[in-house]
């Protein structure tokens, strides 16, 4: 499927609209689909980089032409338009409606009193509470759940950042225009902390205030270096102790790498963003314009000092942004294939063949596998389903869905072996969960679960199992669209549970063994609850000379 993407960048408005529409179109070439960039770029660094990342790409004359748009898109099939920009008004979304496209809009603080739109992306913290007035049947994806993170970041992330006791690496960011000048101010108010530090100042293409700031560098009390329209600041933000930056984007690309920061606002619709992230604990300055530089040097002072706080705010970044926005935003999109390594085993390969009915492509395999043959498959997700080998995270981290478990139990209760036979010798609930694997035996979050009666002395071991599937199966199928589509919030698990390995099974082995898994219930269980020892359980002992 095709997909044209409408955004501009430049002096007036930065890049942060140019980069996140640049994750999804990264996300939406790796799912296989065609990706196409129309941009207002008078100076052309925006089509320079687009082409090295090996996009098509064409400049328009107007940034608000709608015919010039139109005809544009009419150069090639499209199936999906994305609008980014507040000068994309309702009549260019109407018009672009009007000619059938699918239409997708990101905002930031609904500035538009209605929107034409098949789906509207606001990926900033509590967007839940705006109030957007659509087209009938519109969707919304509202909040950091849908935080569009480009491909260097997700490659990046550390599994836990490293807190010092007193940071030293500082970071300064403030936007890709900053036409009021506020990098300027920032190292003006460095110079009143007295602790040293070694800064890092990334500027955007379109500063125009270069020579100033080098010239203030040279004065820096401070080891100071600064950098010119960076690519890749993932690295940096890896490097950086600490972070000042502005309310943009880049504020979930600090979170999802854990970069402790303080926020200032530098045009009005980051005003949101970042008084919800005040609220949730971080420094903030509402309007950075009028902070002093007492003010700001304190701030950063005070934070580099404070190990505790920039600790939080690290749990605090990578609890907000897990690094599947772009990946969600897709799947809400279009109905792409998903690349599913299915690990099965005994009762799954059906599953996995009603998943390729369903337009899915997948690796179906029994084996055991290892992280190269997964990285050469590449899948956007691992489905595990009665897999005898327990997946390690240098296998299971490896999808940017993650790995889910199909597990046949009322999860916390029997996680490990032989969970339906345990459910019975012990009298715990019954049931099946679908859930993510983590490093723990069964202790993912949890997706999807229900709960099933099963009557001990109607059911044998064979009979009891195979409702369990039946229903494990129905369960998954009922819900898949949701599951692919991210849209079924995890929830951890809650209690202790119970936990059983596969060499607890002695216990109860030598009855199933002779008999099989055809034991009644009710027989196993009374033999079971009557010899504390477990000593004496045979199938004789059970049943006598009834064969």
């Amino acid at each position: 499927m095709s997909l044209a993407i409408r955004v501009d960048a430049g002096p007036a408005m930065g890049a942060g609209h140019f980069m996140r529409c640049l994750a999804l179109a990264q996300e939406w070439r790796r799912r296989g689909g065609e990706v196409r960039f129309l941009t207002h770029d008078p100076q052309g660094r925006f089509l320079d980089r687009l082409h090295r990342e090996g996009f098509r790409a064409r400049g328009l004359e107007s940034p608000t032409d709608i015919e010039e748009l139109l005809g544009a898109l009419a150069a090639a099939p499209v199936h999906w338009v994305v609008l980014d920009g507040y000068h994309f008004h309702g009549e260019m979304q109407q018009a672009l409606k009007d000619r059938g496209h699918r239409l997708l809009v990101l905002d930031d603080y609904q500035h538009l009193p209605r929107y034409c739109a098949d789906l509207i992306l606001n990926q900033n913290y509590g967007a839940q509470a705006f109030s957007y007035q659509t087209a009938p049947g519109a969707q919304l994806l509202l909040g950091t759940d849908y935080v569009l993170l480009r491909e260097e970041f997700l490659r990046a992330a550390p599994a836990d950042k490293e807190i010092p006791e007193i940071a030293r690496n500082l970071l300064v960011t403030l936007g890709g225009a900053d036409q009021a000048n506020h990098t300027f101010q920032v190292m003006e108010a460095l110079n009143l902390v007295e602790a040293p530090l070694t800064v890092k100042v990334v500027l955007g293409p379109s500063n125009p205030h270069l020579e100033m700031i080098r010239a203030a560098a040279q004065q820096s009390r401070h080891r100071l270096e600064i950098l010119q329209d960076v690519e890749n600041m993932a690295p940096l933000m890896a490097w950086a102790d600490l972070a000042v930056s502005a309310g943009g984007s880049t504020i979930w690309e600090l979170a999802f790498m854990g970069v402790p920061a303080i926020f200032g606002v530098v045009a009005d619709n980051q005003k949101n963003a970042v008084l919800a992230l005040a609220r949730a604990g971080y420094p903030a300055f509402l309007d950075l314009g009028r902070a002093t530089i007492e003010e700001l040097g304190y701030a950063v002072a005070a934070l580099a000092a404070d190990q505790s706080l920039r600790q939080r705010l690290s749990l605090t970044g990578r609890d907000l942004i897990d690094g599947r926005g772009a990946a969600r935003v897709s799947q809400a999109m279009t109905g792409i294939k998903l690349r599913v390594l299915f690990l099965g085993g005994n009762l799954s390969l059906d599953l996995a063949v009603w998943l390729r009915e369903q337009g899915e492509e997948v690796e179906y395999v029994e084996e055991k596998v290892d992280p190269h043959f997964v990285r050469r498959y590449n899948p956007d997700v691992i489905v595990s389903y009665n897999y005898r080998y327990i997946l390690k995270k240098d296998i299971f981290a490896i999808p940017p869905r993650g790995a889910i478990n199909l597990h046949s139990s009322l999860l916390p209760w029997n996680r490990g072996a032989h969970p339906n036979v345990w459910s019975f010798l012990e009298g715990t609930p019954k049931g099946v969960t679908i859930h993510y694997i983590d490093e723990g035996i069964d202790t993912g979050d949890i997706l999807l679960q229900k709960e099933v009666v099963l009557e001990a002395d109607r059911e044998t071991l064979k009979s009891s199992y195979l409702k369990l599937h039946q229903e494990m199966q129905q369960l998954f199928k009922d819900h898949w669209e949701q599951l692919k589509s991210g849209f079924i919030p995890p929830r951890p698990q809650s209690g202790d549970g119970t936990l059983h390995y596969l060499r607890d099974s002695e216990q109860f082995a030598p009855l199933i063994q002779e008999k099989g898994w055809d034991t009644p219930v009710a027989a196993l269980t009374g033999l079971y609850r009557s010899h504390p020892g477990k000593a004496e359980l045979t199938y004789e002992n059970a049943f006598g000379n009834q064969r």
